[in-house]
């Protein structure tokens, strides 16, 4: 298996603008998105005629358990919310759901089951999975059954590097590959020195974990000290905490997911390994909502175990308007990292769709770029988007997340980051944007 500096544009934006859950509907105890209550699922008003392109039958495959609970509900509603926008923009195309299933984050025995359930329902893009770990456990079968799986956040390398997916892969976010290099960066700009990685031993940790190495030790010649794993889905992390602590490292770098970040952590405190140790973390462990540091807990002074600490995130393109559509939705909440993401897999799927005329994945993966790249009228919104495309012209979809180019292997070529450190009341602030390598 997406923060964005949301917490701190949303808080702005706001201002100036006044699970394992299978569903078709809209979540009982939250707002529908504008346009009512119609994310294409099997209840909805038969005189809704489909247009041009026809329908298309959409998935979701969300954290909504396991290490990144904390955001998986709010990226399956970015989903939910980009559904509801193209059905109620009535252009010739309908979205109709076949099932949102919880993927566990790191449930790699189950998700192949999920998936297949799905395509079994008559899926055709199927939105996720999240993470790397369990994204890499159904890749064959989205090429095999050519479905297009979207991740709005799985990241590891190796799965445009090492396999050809035929197209069937996309990925909406940057890749580890820049965010390695970013993170290093900002270890050597610290002044971090005998380093020591802790990292969850699934595609994601293993992929980030091995670039951040290259870079901090060969880029910057800052020594590793140790290159730890812990299990995906582990409540015990005390085995690679003593490997870690053992070599007296200076700096402590995380490439993790939230949950388990907390835990090794208060795990680290408990053994005396935190004093005068600098902590880093990779985006799997960044939550604007802050909840690493409730998770990990304070000390007996009363300050944050993780106050402090530092790490990158991917830089959101158009936070703002994105969070005033997801509050406008969900007035109680604000979007987590990857929501914006999952919306823009939903809108990259439905133009594709509209230009090419046809909803099934090999028509709509061919007509991919044509939406999503220069040259083409910039576009934001799907019925002004779709309105060009039905019109005869180009268009160029801005997404929400990034307004990147997408390369042949069906996923961003550049990126920015952000830096951001946990201030001493347990929040996360940006310290830094623009940030590539």
């Amino acid at each position: 298996m997406q923060k964005h500096l949301y917490a701190l544009l949303l808080a702005l934006a706001v201002a100036l603008a006044g699970c394992a859950q299978k569903t078709d509907d809209m979540d009982d105890d939250t707002t529908p998105p504008p346009g009512g209550d119609d994310d294409g699922g099997e209840d909805d008003d038969d005189d809704e005629t489909p247009g041009d392109a026809g329908v298309l039958k959409l998935g979701t495959m969300m954290p909504l358990t396991g290490p990144l609970n904390s955001i998986g509900p709010s990226m399956e509603k970015g989903a939910k919310l980009a559904i509801s926008e193209v059905n109620a923009a009535n252009l010739g195309l309908r979205i109709d759901v076949v099932g949102h299933e919880d993927d566990g984050t790191v449930d790699t025995t189950g998700v192949p089951n999920k998936f297949n359930r799905l395509v079994a329902g008559g899926a055709q893009v199927i939105v996720g999975p999240c993470c790397s770990g369990v994204t890499g456990s159904i890749l064959d079968l989205a090429v095999q059954n050519e479905v297009i799986a979207a991740t709005p956040s799985a990241t590891a390398p190796k799965f445009t590097t090492e396999r050809d997916n035929e197209g069937f892969f996309w990925r909406i976010p940057v890749n580890d590959g820049i965010q390695g290099r970013v993170l290093a960066e900002l270890m050597d700009t610290d002044g971090a020195t005998d380093v020591a990685i802790i990292a969850v031993n699934n595609n994601y940790g293993n992929g980030l974990a091995a670039v951040l190495k290259e870079q901090l030790t060969g880029a910057h010649g800052i020594t590793i000290v140790a290159d730890e794993r812990h299990d995906e889905g582990t409540t015990t992390f005390s085995t690679a905490v003593d490997a870690a602590c053992g070599k007296d490292p200076k700096a402590i770098a995380l490439v993790t997911y939230t949950a388990d970040g907390a835990q090794i952590v208060k795990e680290m405190f408990s053994k005396g390994c935190l004093d005068g140790v600098k902590l880093y973390g990779s985006e799997g462990v960044y939550d604007p909502a802050s909840s690493i540091a409730t998770q990990a807990g304070k000390d007996a002074e009363g300050n944050f175990l993780v106050a402090g600490m530092r790490g990158s995130a991917p830089q959101p393109g158009n936070a703002s308007t994105f969070g005033l559509k997801y509050k406008a939705a969900y007035p109680a909440e604000d979007p987590q990292l990857y929501a914006a993401e999952s919306y823009d897999a939903v809108m990259y799927a439905a133009l594709a769709a509209v230009k090419a005329g046809k909803t099934d994945a090999p028509s709509i993966r061919d007509a991919f770029h044509a939406i999503a790249n220069p040259p083409g009228q910039k576009c934001s919104e799907f019925a002004a988007c779709a309105a060009l495309v039905k019109a005869g012209q180009d268009i160029d979809y801005a997404g929400h997340a990034h307004d990147y180019a997408f390369d042949e292997r069906f996923e961003p070529g550049t990126g920015l980051f952000i830096w951001w450190e946990v201030q001493a009341d347990g929040t996360m602030k940006t310290v830094a944007t623009g940030k590539s390598a």
